[in-house]
């Protein structure tokens, strides 16, 4: 993924694209009950990889914000996240239009993104660039080399991607921001929750206990802070 790729949807079909609304849902509560700031009331925010905008009508329902963009690569997923956009001050763009954001964001959130970027170093340079200072950025991602089925994982993320797949460890993710002037934070990814069990879970989970596993320890949420 980079800001230059202009793709419709960044999996093989607009089905598997479909599915990630109501398949992150749940993923997406959680991550914002993490979230160390509770009045966004006057906080402009930044959606990476938002996709078609659930994350954010989330948010906005959970903790109301001043104002959002959503960026994304895939122009199908944009066209949605505008159309279904009914309440929240937010706007949605192709992330090529990124760099001309300086120093607009003081959040910035990605859930499952991160891991499919080319060039983290790069990608920790936009962040710095478009945050204000003390900004922070909340980034989910489960999908890293140190997660023991990541192989497997791998060759199944990129059958139905229309991108390449890196393999990064956590300690990538952690070294690129803190290289590009951010204190680094990190914690387990875990939901007070249930965890639902889906019929192509074995995908992923050949047992319900790797499935256990991978949210209450596998799956990491970053917290970086421009210093």
């Amino acid at each position: 993924m980079t800001q230059s790729q202009k793709l419709d949807t960044w999996t093989t079909s607009q089905e598997e694209e479909d599915r990630m609304v109501p398949g992150h849902m749940h993923h997406w509560q959680t991550m914002i009950g993490h979230v160390r700031e509770r009045d966004l009331r006057h906080k402009t925010i930044l959606d990476f990889g938002c996709n078609q905008g659930g994350f954010i009508q989330m948010l906005f329902n959970t903790m109301p914000f001043a104002r959002a963009v959503g960026v994304d690569i895939a122009e199908g997923s944009l066209a949605k996240a505008r159309a279904r956009n009914q309440f929240a001050p937010a706007d949605f763009f192709h992330t090529s239009q990124l760099p001309g954001m300086a120093n607009t964001f003081d959040m910035a959130f990605s859930h499952e993104v991160i891991y499919l970027l080319p060039d983290l170093h790069a990608h920790a340079k936009d962040m710095a660039q478009v945050l204000k200072p003390g900004g922070v950025y909340y980034a989910a991602t489960g999908c890293h080399t140190d997660n023991p089925r990541w192989a497997d994982w791998h060759k199944a993320i990129s059958d139905y991607s229309n991108i390449d797949v890196p393999h990064y460890a956590l300690d990538d993710y952690a070294g690129a921001f803190a290289a590009n002037g951010f204190a680094v934070e990190a914690k387990q990814f875990r939901s007070d929750g249930f965890i639902g069990v889906e019929p192509d879970d074995k995908v992923y989970y050949p047992t319900l206990i790797d499935k256990l596993n991978y949210y209450s320890q596998t799956k990491i949420l970053f917290r970086f802070v421009k210093v």
